[in-house]
């Protein structure tokens, strides 16, 4: 017996096409028609496309900041370039006063320590004692005494003051003068290599000899007149520096010896008048007195 194809779907009750396999409204199998059938009529499904294989196109990276402006380079190269020439400026300037001071440290006869020791300020003594300090070359044997001395009109010293003998040590003697009697004081040397028979007394200053200037050993070889007595001082501390020399001469006995010439220098200020020197050299064999015109 043939089967009859309905005449309405029976999934949705839409009237039905003669012949048809399927609903045509929505798509239902018609009942009757074998499942080969439909199946042999069903229109094959459209296949997914296949995926998208091609290669992407490269994407720049994103960096994480924008990069500086040439215009900043510029800036740093510039304030680079100024620090150097800066650092170099102070360099020159630092080198030229080095070789200033260099040059006046220098100077012969101690004149740039003359002149650095004027720009010190000093304090005045307020307990009327100056505590004088000999620097002294030439001598490490030495002992100095320093000593002050007026003279009566008959020539009989009346007032004397003087020092405890100090030897040097180190190469300084330091002594606390009383300031009334700085002015005027002598400095009187002793050393068991000096043969001259008499007390050596410091050149204050030789007198072809300026204030401050430095004093050669040829020059105070030459020198006929010195002074002995320094102008004294009214500061709280002086610092001074003395030179002693060694030349040749005649012991007493009449053998030869060494003698002993002491000076100051460079020169310093002085009280009184002018003596006579033999070989640049002052000596005393009783006491030295500075009172004007009582030499």
């Amino acid at each position: 017996m043939t089967d009859q194809a309905p005449q309405f779907c029976t999934a949705c009750g839409a009237r039905l096409s003669a012949g048809a396999q399927f609903c045509a409204a929505c798509g239902a199998p018609i009942a009757g028609v074998s499942p080969a059938a439909a199946a042999s009529t069903a229109t094959p499904a459209t296949p997914p496309p296949p995926p998208d294989t091609a290669t992407p196109p490269p994407v720049a990276p994103t960096p994480d900041h924008d990069p500086a402006p040439a215009s900043n380079n510029r800036i740093v190269l510039i304030l680079a370039a100024g620090v150097i020439a800066l650092l170099l400026i102070i360099g020159v300037i630092a080198l030229a006063v080095n070789r200033m001071s260099g040059s006046s440290s220098e100077q012969p006869g101690g004149a740039a320590s003359a002149s650095a020791s004027a720009s010190v300020a000093k304090s005045p003594a307020t307990n009327g004692i100056t505590q004088v300090t000999l620097n002294v070359a030439g001598c490490d044997d030495c002992t100095i005494k320093a000593v002050w001395a007026a003279f009566s009109p008959t020539a009989v010293p009346s007032d004397i003051w003087a020092s405890a003998p100090q030897p040097v040590v180190g190469g300084k003697v330091s002594f606390p003068v009383p300031v009334a009697k700085s002015q005027g004081l002598t400095f009187e040397l002793s050393s068991p290599r000096d043969k001259k028979e008499a007390v050596t007394v410091a050149v204050v200053r030789y007198e072809q000899s300026p204030v401050g200037a430095p004093v050669t050993p040829a020059l105070a070889a030459g020198s006929t007149l010195a002074y002995g007595c320094w102008a004294g001082s009214t500061f709280a501390e002086e610092t001074l520096d003395l030179q002693v020399d060694w030349y040749p001469g005649t012991a007493i006995t009449g053998e030869p010896a060494e003698m002993m010439r002491a000076y100051f220098n460079p020169g310093l200020a002085t009280y009184g008048t002018a003596s006579e020197t033999t070989n640049g050299d002052l000596a005393h064999q009783n006491v030295w007195s500075c009172t004007p015109g009582d030499f």
